[in-house]
């Protein structure tokens, strides 16, 4: 049924002050809407069209809103109402900066088409990694939702995977660092000259648990179960708005928050600590001397002083996550599956371990090559036993 037209809807009148045509007609809001003209057909055609669209709900009115006004909304909105962490809303803040550098971030939403995207986000392959061209993708998608339900805009071009697919950076990966097996003797020699005993046992752990340096700083003593031989990692340390490290609630992922075994060698690191735990009021397993939060910048640094030191690896160049790859790594070495690892070291899904770990995972195919063509000689049904003409 088509829409009751209010007082003098729809009649078309020169309107002299533009020296043009004017329509008027009521937009879905309840306001007047007007559409103008060279000639009465022109404001006749531009009227029509409003109101098929209005019928068809698929009227959009002009506004001159741009991108990166949406995006700030949505970033404070998701903080205000509890949606993101203090942590999250800095790194949120850093995309829009980034956003922020190109043009494309004060034009009108209306008018950003898929070629002003794609111009975009090739112009920023160049500039940053995968991981920073999806949080800004991310975010960008997110305010193009926003703008259909608003009602700014009709379509979202995100939606056209095909045509807006997540770029590729072309910024040559980092490979993963870590400690060889006469590296990591050397860092267990250097901790037993080391003074500080529980900088010492912090490093030690997250060699033999590949537990980020965050989960362990976080760790406090109801985490830590002897007699079912578990650690419960349940939250990490974060940075609250002002970038003061704090206590988080929660853990870096959802997948983070996890359950791992207290092998014999993490045992003894533990208990040893717990004889040197000192009353704090967090109740944290590792503190200072005062019995305040060690922040990761504290252990890191540490961590790059011991190994300058003691010329292991790169010396100061180091850094603390390393110690998480190399347990990886060593998991991988020594036979490990693929899925176990993923689960100890809290990845989302198997692709993550698989694409960090591919050197090392191709390294260890090869052992297993030779491991299976050893099984097939020693069983009779290796090469030797082929005929061929």
């Amino acid at each position: 049924m088509s829409k009751k037209r209010g007082n003098g809807e729809g009649s078309i009148t020169f309107h002299k002050a533009s020296n043009r045509y004017m329509a008027q007609y009521t937009k879905p809001n309840g306001k007047r809407g007007t559409v103008y003209g060279k000639t009465r057909e022109e404001a006749r055609r531009k009227l029509t069209k409003a109101l098929s669209d209005i019928q068809s709900n698929t009227y959009t009115d002009k506004n001159k809103i741009t991108l990166i006004e949406i995006t700030k909304s949505i970033v404070e909105d998701r903080h205000n109402s509890n949606k993101t962490r203090d942590n999250s809303y800095r790194a949120n803040l850093d995309t829009i900066k980034r956003i922020e550098k190109d043009d494309i971030a004060t034009m009108q939403i209306q008018k950003i088409n898929t070629e002003h995207l794609k111009e975009y986000f090739n112009k920023i392959a160049n500039e940053y990694s995968n991981s920073i061209i999806r949080k800004n993708y991310g975010l960008m998608n997110a305010s193009f939702r926003k703008a259909i339900t608003k009602g700014y805009i009709m379509r979202n071009p995100f939606d056209n995977k095909e045509e807006l697919q997540i770029p590729k950076s072309k910024r040559q990966d980092k490979k993963i660092s870590c400690f060889t097996l006469s590296e990591q003797k050397e860092i267990i020699e250097a901790l037993n000259k080391y003074e500080n005993k529980t900088y010492k046992n912090i490093i030690l752990l997250a060699l033999y648990s590949g537990m980020r340096s965050g989960e362990i700083l976080a760790l406090k003593v109801n985490d830590i179960d002897f007699k079912n031989k578990i650690i419960h990692i349940q939250r990490t340390l974060t940075k609250d708005v002002k970038a003061k490290t704090i206590i988080g609630e929660n853990t870096k992922t959802i997948n983070s928050l996890r359950d791992i075994k207290i092998t014999t060698i993490i045992e003894k690191i533990l208990k040893e600590s717990m004889k040197m735990f000192r009353f704090n009021e967090n109740n944290l397993v590792f503190c200072n001397s005062e019995g305040n939060v060690i922040t990761n910048g504290m252990i890191n640094s540490a961590f790059k002083r011991l190994c300058e030191k003691y010329n292991i690896n790169k010396g100061f160049d180091v850094n603390f996550h390393m110690l998480r790859h190399t347990y990886a790594t060593t998991c991988i070495e020594s036979g490990m599956p693929a899925k176990v690892v993923q689960k100890k070291l809290g990845h989302r899904d198997i692709s993550i371990t698989l694409n960090t770990y591919a050197e090392v995972l191709a390294n260890y195919e090869d052992t297993c090559d030779s491991a299976y063509l050893e099984y097939l000689e020693a069983n009779k049904l290796g090469c030797s036993k082929i005929a061929v003409k």
